[in-house]
């Protein structure tokens, strides 16, 4: 017997971009005479829906939509949703999301050449032949593009071929064939490409059906860096001679006046002298990079470097060998590179290091704190190319794992967009070398009317320098703020209310300092509100805590005549509705219970006369 509660599609396919969080919707439909409640099971770590449960009423649709978690590895990730009903059948819905790296824009004009030379060959990446149709080789005489072609398919043949047009002129007569492969399955660009000793000839024909031409890569691959104008913090992971040469590794990078910063630390640390550092200085000059201390570039560790305009930092080397080396930490802040070649959650990445309550990993644009409860703040991934501190009291180890969670058929938590909420607030997180690390809370909340869902702002001036988004921590609202500036600059508060836009003022002020460590998750810095702020605070209608377990409390100050507040679920359908009489100029409900009601997103909406406010209620 077929379910009254169907998906409007059977199965559904995503690509989505490295890097990129994304979206899409699909509808279920009630094909029944009566109301039917749904809730969605089987949710993997790395997709999340807006609607999780709930009642769809007869003949209708419910959208849902589905979010696709920001961070996934290159890879394929398919998951049956199970749509389970009230009516007493189940429909699946097949999801499968494939991530996928930019591949390169590999585009050369055969119009310039007079003459070809064509080949059938096979790709092989690292000795296993290529069996996906993504995958592509480039070939180049010096540094000009000659052809490239995609892996192709003979179904006849039941095999995997290339078949290649390298284009040339009289004059590339005996020229060497340099050959580039994308492996797409991975998102790795290799360099270098088995054999090298192949030379350009018109008018000839290389390889054939019975005895391609086999190119092979080898295990280098080649990684390019994004730099930004101003600060970058980023690390080096993979074996090359250019991490010997500052020259050789920043080339075509820079202009003059640019500095890269860093350190060099013996490894293991001497027990004698733990703290001892080797400062690492390189400014640019109007051709090269000048050395001006002693320069050791390491995986290990981490470097800034600032440039006056954005470039593109390319190393080809080849990939470490992770899990076998360790990461030494001495006692206090300490530089660190990402060795590892994918993304990996913080918690799974710093697994071997033995922290203390209070110490502190940090990225250019997020940290976190080590607290009884573990890590907590806003760093959650930890990627390739990007450089972090620790701080580490009393020193310590660490050992990246050779695995990832963040891979096919495994999962990741919910992650802030960093990049996105910066540019909301137009903070340029490159502009300054150095960041501030703050925990904070704001005092009596909910009694002022605070809903919870407010960001922490900090400020210089009329400058925005830093945003935190809230953190739910045993109950309690917490900031892990990121602030960006200069010494002893004077450092301001707001808060930022998102369904409404308004800025309420907060007290507090601080001085800037490099790397300095403000609150823990269990002694928070206390922020209040300032007295013009606090009005407008009141007036808004609060719901906490948000999201819950099954009850809230709900305060608006607004008035003195009865209202009405009713509880509607996304479609509009009205599941409750409460007048409530004005107490003291307050409108309040101390428990409103939602535990008859399936987890998913309600809406709660009141007006006052002048106003209907709507907020958003999370039950899980």
């Amino acid at each position: 017997q077929q379910t009254p509660l169907v998906w409007q599609e059977e199965a559904y396919s995503q690509s989505v971009d490295f890097g990129s969080a994304a979206s899409f919707t699909v509808p279920m439909a009630n094909l029944a005479g009566e109301s039917v409640d749904f809730a969605l099971e089987n949710l993997p770590a790395w997709l999340s829906a807006d609607v999780v449960g709930g009642t769809v009423d007869p003949a209708s649709t419910q959208a849902v939509t589905f979010t696709v978690r920001e961070g996934l590895n290159v890879g394929t990730y398919s998951q049956s949703i199970n749509l389970a009903s009230t009516a007493g059948y189940d429909e699946p819905l097949e999801i499968t999301v494939k991530v996928t790296k930019e591949a390169p824009d590999w585009a050369g004009k055969t119009s310039l050449y007079e003459g070809s030379m064509t080949m059938v060959a096979q790709l092989a990446i690292e000795d296993v032949l290529s069996t996906d149709v993504e995958d592509k080789v480039s070939v180049w005489i010096g540094s000009e593009l000659r052809g490239v072609a995609n892996v192709e398919y003979l179904a006849d043949m039941d095999a995997y071929f290339l078949f290649l047009t390298v284009n040339g002129n009289s004059e590339d007569e005996g020229s060497t064939l340099h050959f580039k492969a994308w492996d797409a399955s991975l998102g790795n660009l290799h360099g270098s490409v088995t054999p090298s000793t192949l030379t350009y000839t018109g008018q000839s024909l290389l390889g054939s059906f019975d005895a391609p031409q086999l190119l092979n890569t080898t295990d280098a691959i080649t990684t390019e860096l994004e730099l930004a104008a101003g600060w970058n913090w980023v690390s080096f992971n993979l074996a090359s001679a250019a991490l010997s040469d500052a020259n050789v590794l920043l080339d075509g990078v820079g202009t003059a006046g640019d500095q890269l910063k860093g350190e060099s630390l013996a490894d293991p640390i001497d027990p004698a002298n733990p703290t001892a550092t080797t400062p690492l200085l390189l400014v640019r000059n109007a051709t090269t990079w000048a050395q001006t201390t002693h320069a050791a570039f390491s995986p290990q560790r981490m470097y800034k470097i600032k440039l006056a305009e954005a470039a593109t930092l390319t190393l080809e080397g080849t990939p470490f060998t992770v899990g076998t080396e360790s990461i030494a930490l001495r006692d206090g802040w300490n530089r660190i590179g990402f060795v590892p070649q994918t993304n990996m959650t913080l918690q799974e990445a710093v697994a071997s290091f033995q922290p203390q309550a209070g110490d502190v990993i940090k990225s250019e644009d997020a940290f976190a704190m080590y607290s009884a409860a573990g890590w907590l703040g806003s760093l959650e991934i930890m990627e390739p190319g990007q450089g972090y501190m620790v701080y580490a009291q009393g020193g310590g180890s660490i050992t990246y794992p050779s695995r990832s969670s963040l891979v096919a058929g495994r999962g990741l938590g919910e992650t802030v967009d960093r990049k996105a909420l910066l540019a909301q607030f137009e903070i340029d997180a490159n502009a300054f070398e150095n960041t501030e690390s703050l925990v904070g809370t704001v005092v009596d909340a909910a009694a002022l009317g605070l809903t919870g869902e407010e960001y922490l702002l900090a400020k210089v001036g009329d400058t925005y320098r830093g945003v935190a988004t809230p953190t739910q921590v045993d109950g309690e609202v917490l900031y892990f703020l990121t602030i960006y500036g200069k010494a002893n600059e004077a450092v301001s508060f707001a808060l930022y209310q998102p369904e409404t836009g308004e800025v309420l003022t907060l007290q507090e002020q601080i001085g800037f300092q490099a790397n300095a460590l403000q609150g823990s998750p269990s002694a928070p810095v206390s922020f209040t509100l300032a007295a013009e702020s606090e009005g407008m605070a009141q007036t808004t209608l609060a719901i906490y805590p948000n999201p819950t377990e099954g009850q809230f409390q709900l305060r608006l100050a607004a008035g003195t005549q009865p209202v009405t507040v009713q509880l509607t679920d996304l479609t509009g359908r009205v599941l409750e509705a409460r007048t409530l009489e004005s107490v003291n100029g307050a409108y309040e409900v101390s428990a409103w219970d939602l535990n008859a009601y399936g987890s998913g997103v309600y809406l709660i909406s009141i007006e006052t006369g002048t106003e209907i406010q709507t907020r958003r209620v999370v039950k899980h």
